[in-house]
């Protein structure tokens, strides 16, 4: 099979005149895939890496000998399983918390070079260099899931058993249900992307300061939502001034985030973007011209709403066009989180106009 162009209004091609869109994504002959879309996942990456070695060295203390010994201790020497570090944090540990609470509590006690102090330090640096690779994962998983979702949206015979007539036709089936479940989890994954980037403001601002006994994660429990700017409760407000936030996700000004974020909520609360699941087709003279999934009608950052009704489609807004555009936002304004996040803790003296630039 060669080369297929997936556009954003479900319409297949395989070369560049068959483009009928802004974006579009690109299947290879080899299995691989591209796109225009704009995920900036290698800068991303890079700042977050960059964020858990700065992370790492604040809390050692620019000790780095007593982390090399420990992680040589507790990774490298016992094959580089993650019995230890991931204890807890997935599945690639099997210890039990019983067992990770006993080495916490007796096993560390009598290193003959690190103190207990260091060791719990170590084990809560694993602890944050989890959490930056599960946000990578999504970030990951969020690109992927936009491939797959037009993919499956673009297949020429996706209702096979449904053969759609001519004129504007609704489909409500096995595939169409398939389809939206992937633009649903889509929208979760994308804006869980926000509340890891809150947990690592709010974990930078507030490591502990002892460590004789394994600390609970201050950002554990907190989310984007505890981000807003007029946070009244001082045990969850962040230090950034509206001009910090300004392009990130802290920017209460971004409407494609708070989009999203409504999106989710109905997803989450409800159970389903739309109920029905529907795709809409449109063929004139057997020629399919249009596939579209309907976007429910908003007024700025939030659904339109009268009473308890909270979908109204009125606006002509199609989710299958509008997607790329708010995932690229959002990802813009996580690369811009970021830059200012390591720019704010770790390089303060620089200018305002400094942007943070990372090599390979």
């Amino acid at each position: 099979m060669g080369n297929q162009i997936f556009n954003m209004n479900g319409i297949i091609g395989t070369n560049g005149e068959d483009i009928h869109d802004k974006y579009y994504i690109l299947k290879k002959n080899n299995e691989a895939y591209d796109s225009n879309i704009k995920f900036y996942k290698d800068e991303i990456f890079k700042y977050s890496s960059t964020y858990f070695d700065m992370f790492l060295n604040r809390v050692f203390e620019g000790k780095t000998s007593i982390y090399n010994y420990l992680e040589y201790k507790y990774f490298l020497n016992i094959k580089k399983s993650k019995y230890y570090t991931n204890a807890g944090l997935g599945s690639e540990s099997i210890m039990s918390m019983n067992d990770f609470s006993n080495f916490i509590d007796n096993e560390i006690n009598d290193d003959p070079i690190a103190t207990r102090e260091e060791i719990i330090k170590y084990m809560y640096c694993m602890e944050i260099q989890a959490q930056v690779a599960d946000f990578e994962k999504l970030i990951i998983q969020t690109q992927e899931s936009i491939y797959i979702f037009y993919e499956k949206f673009n297949n020429p015979k996706i209702f096979q058993k449904h053969e759609t007539k001519e004129g504007l036709t609704t489909i409500y089936s096995m595939e169409s249900r398939f389809i939206n479940t992937i633009l649903e989890n889509i929208i979760i994954k994308s804006t869980s992307i926000l509340d890891y980037l809150s947990k690592f403001v709010f974990e930078v601002e507030n490591i502990p300061r002892v460590f004789n006994e394994y600390p609970k994660r201050k950002s554990l429990d907190y989310d984007h939502g505890k981000t807003k700017l007029d946070q009244k409760n001082k045990d969850f407000i962040i230090n950034w001034t509206e001009k910090d936030r300004i392009n990130t996700i802290f920017d209460e000004d971004n409407e494609n985030i708070f989009i999203l974020k409504r999106l989710r909520n109905q997803i989450i609360h409800d159970g389903f973007l739309d109920v029905d699941n529907t795709i809409y087709e449109n063929k004139v003279n057997g020629v399919l011209k249009e596939r579209f999934i309907l976007m429910p009608d908003f007024e700025g950052k939030n659904l339109t709403k009268y009473k308890s009704r909270k979908l109204f489609y009125s606006q002509d807004r199609k989710i299958n066009l509008e997607l790329p555009k708010l995932i690229e936002n959002l990802l813009d304004a996580t690369r811009q989180t970021l830059n200012v996040l390591l720019k704010k803790y770790w390089f303060d003296e620089m200018s305002e106009n400094f942007t943070l630039t990372l090599k390979n």
